[in-house]
């Protein structure tokens, strides 16, 4: 992460009365296939499917038929590889899915940060428009004008922001799962 940035009592609040709000029931398509990872170690076209779904992605498109007519053994294969112990940094797990799942999995990363999260919800965050948004709003008048459509430093943010609540709430602990959530719900309603 190229820049530093700490913050406020009010921002940090703003975080937990957003991830107070994040509804209950959402994610339970998510937390399935999250278990179905965590058993197998891998994840299928189904877990990539589900997850497809539960981020509303449109599957009608090209990337989905690249996806389809590749062999299970395949994605399993590469799954596995991407969650496993031979990749250390977020950026390597995820060229790792791009070239192995040979489709990029959308722009911004968001259906292959969905993938890497429900395998590692500590660790990792899912990225998508409104998130990156909420996120944004909590940086840019820090003077932070970091890139954050680029998954590697969406994350390293989203972690930063992990450890100063953290920090700050020393009788709690946080994923970055639990952080892109708050992220989420940080700009709802806002217009």
């Amino acid at each position: 992460m190229s820049c530093q940035f700490t913050l406020s009592k009010s921002d940090r609040a703003a975080l937990l009365a957003s991830l107070d709000r994040y509804p209950p029931h959402y994610d339970e398509s998510f937390d399935e296939v999250a278990v179905r990872i965590a058993t197998n170690g891998h994840a299928t076209k189904l877990d990539i499917g589900g997850l497809a779904a539960w981020k509303r992605l449109r599957c009608d498109t090209p990337w989905v038929e690249r996806l389809q007519n590749l062999p299970q053994v395949s994605v399993t294969k590469a799954t596995k590889k991407a969650f496993g112990s031979g990749l250390t940094s977020p950026a390597e797990r995820v060229e790792s899915l791009r070239t192995d799942l040979k489709h990029g999995m959308g722009g911004a990363f968001a259906l292959g940060s969905a993938l890497l999260t429900a395998w590692n919800q500590k660790d990792f965050a899912v990225t998508d428009r409104r998130a990156r948004e909420g996120l944004r709003s909590l940086v840019r008048p820090l003077e932070c004008n970091c890139e954050l459509f680029h998954y590697p430093t969406y994350l390293a943010h989203v972690v930063e922001v992990r450890n100063q609540l953290a920090t700050a709430n020393p009788d709690r602990s946080f994923s970055a799962r639990e952080i892109d959530k708050a992220l989420y719900e940080l700009l709802a309603g806002s217009g």
